[in-house]
C-alpha cells in the first residue's frame, strides 16, 4: 500500500482497498473524539482530521512534518475548530503552544521516528490526566520476512515489539486491535451508486455509509490471521473503541480473477513439478548409460591390454627361440671352422699375409709339373 494518500489533483486515483485502510483507523478513533479536543500527529493532508471533525470532535489540531502535506489541508479540509500546523513529533517547541488535549491519535507514526520512546513521552505530556491515546503500526515485520523494506521506516515493530516499547512509556493499555483484509459480501439495492462506479477522485473516501445489518464471520481456516500476518496494530489507553470494517463492493470477476489466476499458477507449479520428476528421471536413465558405457570401455580396454601382452609375449618367446638358434649356430663346429677361414682369409697380420703368398708360390710351382 502507498506510503501516503494525495488529494492532489490527478497525483492519485481511487483505490477502494488503500481507502479502507486509511479511512479505518481513524473511524476506530470517532467514537471516543465526540466533544473532545484532538491532537492528530503526522496528520498527512488533513483528510482524518477533517473526518473527526465531522464525527463531532470539538477541535482538531492536525501537525505534519511536511510543509506540502500543511498546505494541501489547509486549502482542502479546513473545518471550522480545525487547526493545521507544520511541526516535528520530535521537536514539539517549533510547534506546540502548550495546549493539552483529550485524545492523542497517532496513526501509522512511531516506525517514522529515530527515537520512539521520546515520542511516545511527548504524547504523554501533552495529554489531559483524563485522557485518550490511539497508536497504530503497520505490520512491517511481515515484509521483512520477505526481504522487502519500507525505504522511509526507521523501526519494524512486530505486535509484540510495538506492545513491549508502548507499554514502557505509556503503562497497560486497555484495548489492543488487529486490523486485517477482509471477504465476504454486500447486498445493495440495484440503483445504488457504489455498485458502479466511474469515478476516480480520491474523495470518495468520505462518501461512505454505515450499513446497519453487518455480520463478521469466522476466518477460513487457511484464512486465519494471527498476530504475525495482519495489517497493522492499534493500541488504545484510557478509553475503548468499537469495532470497525471499512468495505467497498467489487464484481465477481474482480473478486475471482486472483483466484483463477491462482488455481492456473497451482496447475503451472504442478506441471513444472512433473516435467521436474520427469527430468530427473531422463538423467537417471543418462546416469545409469554412463556407467555402462563406462564399464564396456573399461573391458575394451582390459581387452586390448590383454590382447597386447599376449603379442608381447609372442614376439619374447620368438626372440629367446632365435637367442637359442644363434647359439647353437655358434657353438656348432661348422660355425668354427667357417669362422676359422674368415679369419683367415680376412686377417691382415704379417704373419698371415706371409703364409697366403708361400701357399700361392707352391700352388704355381706344382701346377707345371702336373701338366707335364
Amino acid at each position: 500500500m502507498a506510503e501516503r494518500i494525495t488529494f492532489a489533483d490527478g497525483e492519485m486515483p481511487y483505490h477502494s482497498m488503500l481507502a479502507a485502510e486509511h479511512l479505518a483507523r481513524y473511524a476506530l478513533a470517532s467514537s471516543v473524539c465526540k466533544g473532545r479536543h484532538v491532537l492528530d500527529i503526522a496528520c498527512g493532508e488533513g483528510y482524518g482530521s477533517a473526518y473527526l471533525a465531522d464525527a463531532g470532535a470539538a477541535s482538531v489540531l492536525g501537525v505534519d512534518i511536511s510543509a506540502q502535506a500543511i498546505t494541501t489541508a489547509k486549502s482542502r479540509f479546513t473545518r471550522d475548530g480545525i487547526d493545521f500546523r507544520i511541526g516535528d513529533a520530535l521537536d514539539p517547541d517549533s510547534w506546540h503552544s502548550g495546549e493539552r488535549f483529550d485524545v492523542v491519535v497517532c496513526f501509522e507514526t512511531i516506525e517514522h521516528v529515530n527515537n520512539p520512546k521520546r515520542f511516545l513521552q511527548f504524547i504523554r505530556e501533552v495529554l489531559k490526566p483524563d485522557g485518550t491515546i490511539i497508536i497504530s503500526c503497520p505490520n512491517d515485520a511481515i515484509d521483512a520476512q520477505r526481504g522487502i523494506s519500507n525505504p522511509f521506516h526507521s523501526s519494524v515493530f512486530s505486535f509484540h515489539e510495538f506492545k513491549e516499547i508502548t507499554t514502557e512509556v505509556l503503562g497497560p493499555a486497555a484495548q489492543w486491535l488487529l486490523a486485517t483484509p477482509i471477504t465476504g459480501l454486500i447486498a445493495l439495492e440495484q440503483d445504488d451508486k457504489r455498485l458502479d462506479n466511474r469515478r476516480t477522485s480520491l474523495d470518495q473516501i468520505f462518501e461512505g455509509e454505515e450499513v446497519p445489518q453487518s455480520i463478521v464471520l469466522p476466518s477460513q481456516p487457511e484464512h486465519s490471521a494471527s498476530n504475525e500476518d495482519v495489517t497493522f496494530y492499534v493500541g488504545v489507553w484510557n478509553g475503548r473503541v468499537g469495532h470497525v470494517q471499512v468495505t467497498a463492493p467489487m464484481s465477481k470477476r474482480a473478486y475471482l480473477d486472483p483466484w483463477i489466476a491462482l488455481t492456473e499458477k497451482d496447475r503451472e507449479i504442478e506441471r513444472l513439478k512433473a516435467e521436474r520428476e520427469a527430468l530427473r528421471e531422463l538423467v537417471k536413465r543418462a546416469g545409469e548409460r554412463v556407467k555402462e558405457v563406462r564399464r564396456i570401455a573399461e573391458l575394451e580396454m582390459a581387452v586390448a591390454a590383454e590382447r597386447r601382452s599376449e603379442s608381447d609375449s609372442a614376439v619374447l618367446y620368438e626372440i629367446k627361440q632365435l637367442a637359442e638358434f644363434r647359439s647353437t649356430i655358434i657353438n656348432s663346429r661348422a660355425h668354427k671352422l667357417a669362422s676359422a677361414y674368415i679369419s683367415l682369409v680376412q686377417a691382415r697380420s704379417r704373419p698371415a699375409r706371409v703364409l697366403r703368398a708361400f701357399a700361392l708360390t707352391t700352388l704355381r710351382l706344382i701346377r707345371p709339373l702336373r701338366l707335364r
